[in-house]
């Protein structure tokens, strides 16, 4: 006999009550165990920003949030982008971004983005 899951039913269940779709999951997929600090509260924006490491090396990150439909198109979830790129530049460390189909990462939300935060797309 093969065995194809050796998870328990409580690992299992453990599994189901975590959304795959929470943007704090999602980072922690990408960031070093322990290492994510929000830098955004959890609210309804459709965006998390957090710092942490990936490999040891600082980082800010930011994911939209897949169980929000149209993800960080609102002002309020472009703010937290605009906050968590601003908060990479003056730490002088890299950025990274998770997102979902015409999430953050498109020319679209990033042309609204920095509309709502005073700028003029690049």
């Amino acid at each position: 006999m093969t065995v194809l899951d050796s998870r328990t039913v409580a690992d299992a269940a453990e599994a189901a009550a975590v959304d795959a779709r929470d943007p704090l999951v999602r980072l922690g997929h990408l960031l070093d165990e322990g290492s994510i600090r929000p830098i955004t509260p959890e609210d309804k924006s459709g965006v998390r920003a957090v710092t942490g490491r990936v490999e040891g090396v600082p980082v800010v990150a930011f994911c939209s949030d897949a169980r929000v439909q149209g993800g960080a198109m609102g002002s309020e979830g472009c703010e937290h982008i605009v906050h968590a790129y601003d908060v990479a530049v003056r730490e002088r460390v890299p950025s990274s971004a998770c997102g979902t189909p015409a999430a953050p990462g498109s020319p679209r939300a990033r042309s609204r983005c920095t509309r709502s935060a005073g700028c003029s797309p690049p």
